[in-house]
């Protein structure tokens, strides 16, 4: 049957059920102007046809219509079949999946970069993915931090494993098998220090402590891995560079702590305005906690962190930061961060001036699904492993969107109140995408009694 028709392309929205052989039939009768029959082969029900441009037909959407651009020639179209899928994640154990998902597809060869989507599971098994071509392998990357499993693992899926809804099982790790020896310098004085091992991402993986009379030593670590390690006394610091170890190689560090040093600087709109809630980090792959940064307008510095917020007119001091040469990251809510290259000596007092932040141009936009009559939502835009960047908005509609973000990831959580449980999408924005849709279906937010 017809219904609807778009009048600038003269495009004709057409529909019909499945037989028992899932194969779609439309007739001459349902489409008089094409003047012959059209027949769509669908194996499930969760598939979306797709026809090809070459065929004077457009793209189509939803699971059980296609779109035909309207012809009087006799033919019977070629199509290509896009379906959306479920596949299922979890530890070897059988434990539900916690962590983040990465997926792109890849066709004869070739890898389809816009089809790069980032998911972020607690505790779910379910990962539903949409528009997936017929002939496309589908490559899933799984990251966890769960102790005692591999903490990167890919999978590899092909169209005839796609069609099953396969289940992704996250191997048992092998026990780690690299280590470290920490060593003080012979200039080091007799205090004992704090030592802590980074993984790139910026999560700890050890920590300990390194004196004259005892070394620091971890045999957690993995090959294929960069680490960096810290370490910290009353006055003094250390920071080494980037570490990567081989398979089962144990490699040996010497420390050599140098005294403090401090950063400081102004964080200004391009007019010269100062920014606030604002933060400079030296953690440049972990989101700042710009959440936290909404403390009382006074400026707090976290050296052993490297981390530290602005004050009501912008300013920031970091105080007792390892010295040395490294990237810091400055932001500030509804601006673009930016990245400064920073040296800075042993005792040292480096000025920075002003810092000057574009406004952020991001934008995403959501839909609230299978709402529930009369009831209200609240709608947060979090932070990765973080809190909400701004108060949580609560609406009665099935719409909504947030203005002025900055590229990078977010995680857009909905729930009805308070200690209930809710759910939760990941979002990127990137230059390329600057601007993203969301639907969130509210059916798995509990309600309470």
């Amino acid at each position: 049957m017809k219904t609807g028709m778009f009048a600038s392309q003269q495009v004709w929205r057409i529909s019909a059920p499945t037989d028992s052989s899932g194969t779609i039939v439309i007739t001459g009768d349902d489409v008089p102007e094409l003047g012959g029959a059209v027949c769509v082969g669908a194996a499930t029900s969760g598939f979306v046809i797709h026809v090809r441009q070459s065929t004077g037909a457009i793209r189509a959407g939803g699971q059980s219509f296609i779109l035909i651009k309207a012809t009087r020639q006799e033919c019977l179209l070629d199509v290509t079949v896009s379906f959306s899928l479920r596949v299922f994640i979890e530890f070897e154990d059988g434990e539900a999946f916690t962590g983040d998902a990465r997926i792109w597809t890849v066709t004869h060869g070739k890898t389809d970069h816009a089809s790069l989507k980032d998911f972020r599971l607690s505790g779910e098994r379910e990962l539903r993915v949409d528009d997936i071509p017929s002939d496309a392998t589908l490559v899933l990357r799984c990251k966890t931090f769960r102790a005692g499993f591999a903490p990167e693992f890919q999978f590899t899926l092909t169209p005839d494993q796609l069609k099953l809804e396969p289940t992704c099982r996250i191997p048992r790790s092998d026990p780690p098998h690299c280590g470290l020896i920490v060593q003080l310098g012979q200039a080091a004085s007799t205090e004992t220090f704090a030592v802590r091992v980074f993984k790139s991402s910026g999560s700890v993986v050890d920590y300990g402590t390194v004196s004259s009379d005892a070394d620091f030593k971890t045999l957690k670590l993995w090959s294929g891995q960069a680490y960096r390690v810290h370490g910290r006394g009353r006055t003094s610091a250390w920071e080494s560079e980037d570490i990567f170890l081989k398979k089962d190689e144990v490699k040996t560090l010497t420390a050599e702590p140098l005294a403090f040093a401090h950063v400081q600087l102004q964080v200004v709109d391009m007019t010269g305005k100062p920014l606030w809630p604002a933060v400079l980090s030296f953690n440049v792959h972990r989101y700042s906690r710009l959440d936290a940064a909404r403390k009382p307008r006074s400026s707090a510095s976290f050296g052993d962190q490297g981390f530290a917020r602005a004050d009501g007119d912008g300013k920031i001091l970091l105080r007792d930061a390892a010295p040395g040469t490294r990237m810091a990251l400055v932001e500030a809510l509804g601006y673009e961060p930016k990245l400064v290259d920073v040296s800075v000596k042993p005792g040292e007092i480096l000025d920075l001036g002003k810092i000057a932040l574009e406004p952020a141009k991001g934008h995403i936009s959501i839909k609230l699904t299978n709402r529930r009559d009369g009831a209200s939502y609240y709608v947060a835009l979090l932070e990765p492993g973080a809190g909400p960047l701004c108060k949580p908005i609560q609406t009665d509609k099935d719409s909504l969107s947030f203005e002025a973000l900055a590229m990078r990831r977010y995680v857009v959580f909905v729930y009805v109140a308070e200690g209930q449980k809710g759910t939760s999408q990941p979002v990127s924005l990137t230059a390329a995408h600057p601007a993203a849709a969301v639907d969130i279906d509210c059916s798995k937010v509990e309600y309470g009694r």
